[in-house]
């Protein structure tokens, strides 16, 4: 099959253009220059106005686990532990399935 003039510049166009623009892209991406403000690192950590007056006013209210242990037992869900257990159940019905598809293993 014989490409003619058209095809050849269609082609051209079609492999250039993207590259062009990804080109111009980049170079608008590094000529933009910071904005020029920098405050120190003092400053900004003198403007959270914090207050070395003891501990903030919802600490006294929290409650341990020698206070309110309802809140800290299992409550059966699962959390975490429920899916790693989920995930040993699967593992092990995974491994028994094998075990019956191949029971020469089993022997070694």
């Amino acid at each position: 099959m014989e490409m003619t003039p058209t095809q050849i510049l269609i082609w051209t166009l079609r492999i250039l253009l993207p590259l062009m623009g990804f080109w111009i892209y980049y170079r608008m991406q590094h000529k933009q220059e910071d904005s020029g403000i920098q405050v120190p690192r003092n400053t900004m950590l003198a403007c959270r106005h914090f207050s070395g007056d003891g501990d903030p006013a919802m600490v006294p209210s929290l409650k341990g686990i020698s206070e309110a242990p309802e809140l800290f037992k299992d409550s059966g869900k699962g959390g975490k532990g429920g899916r790693e257990e989920k995930r040993g159940k699967k593992k092990k019905q995974v491994e028994a399935q094998d075990a019956a598809l191949n029971p020469e293993e089993d022997e070694l």
